[in-house]
């Protein structure tokens, strides 16, 4: 049985516990605007992915499976009987996953922008951005697809947010990365939702990709008494373009469970 590894983890704020789950591209400071606007009134919990940030790959290995045991390896660490787990993006395929090993450990979950339903085009094309990086390189990329990230509106007022991002992102492992976004490629979890007999937080930017608001409505209609918000015009940069939004919505579903 896989025992996961010790994930690094930084805990703010006392009451209710909330674990955030980062997804792609990304480090447990995704989470900093949401964190801020939640941690009076709850425990908030948020980890480095194996393999970023500030937790070490040590065997190589960054299979579903593995961050599933990371994800219980934390809970237990940390003495948590249940918690709320709020995830973005590859986090939400985590949680989805862990939440049906282990339903009697989690009170809500909240799937922020999680890829759903895809077609087969669609996950070819996420397995050709995987060859598009290798060829290019991670930054370069991603620079090239910042307008899929933010509406250019907030572009434009906020220049100095795509050069941060792409800071936090020249700060990770490449190759790591690219073993994230591989297993992003390579999972669905449309076929799991059915199962799920927790209650269900599913929002997302309108224009999300490979979670907009058709996608969302499809996930929304598998889980039964799920909750769905869509926020019109946005995109996948919700986290950075309006995250004290995103808690108040996160703060409401969690309350009322």
């Amino acid at each position: 049985m896989n025992e996961g590894i010790e994930c690094v983890t930084f805990d703010e704020g006392q009451g209710r516990p909330i674990v955030f789950v980062h997804g792609n591209v990304s480090t447990h400071a995704v989470w900093k605007g949401v964190v801020a606007s939640l941690m009076g009134e709850f425990r908030c919990i948020s980890y480095d992915l194996r393999g970023h940030g500030a937790t070490p790959l040590p065997d190589e290995r960054f299979e579903l499976d593995a961050l599933v045991a990371d994800l219980e390896r934390l809970r237990n660490r940390l003495g948590l009987e249940r918690v709320d787990l709020v995830a973005h993006s590859l986090g939400g395929i985590i949680t989805t996953a862990y939440a049906r090993q282990y339903p009697e450990r989690v009170r809500s979950l909240s799937l922020l922008a999680t890829p759903a339903f895809r077609t087969a085009q669609a996950m070819e094309r996420a397995v050709a951005l995987v060859e598009t990086v290798r060829g290019g390189g991670l930054v370069p990329t991603l620079r090239g697809m910042a307008s899929t990230w933010y509406r250019e509106e907030f572009s434009s007022r906020h220049p100095d947010a795509l050069e941060r991002r792409l800071a936090e992102i020249i700060a990770l492992d490449e190759e790591t990365v690219l073993k994230s976004m591989e297993l992003t490629a390579a999972s669905e979890i449309g076929p799991w939702l059915e199962s799920l007999e927790i209650p269900v937080l599913i929002l997302t930017g309108e224009f999300a990709v490979g979670c907009d608001a058709s996608t969302a409505g499809l996930m929304h209609e598998r889980v039964a008494g799920s909750k769905l918000i869509v926020f019109e015009g946005l995109k996948n940069g919700i986290l950075t373009e309006i995250p004290h939004v995103v808690a108040e919505k996160i703060r409401g579903f969690v309350s009322a469970t």
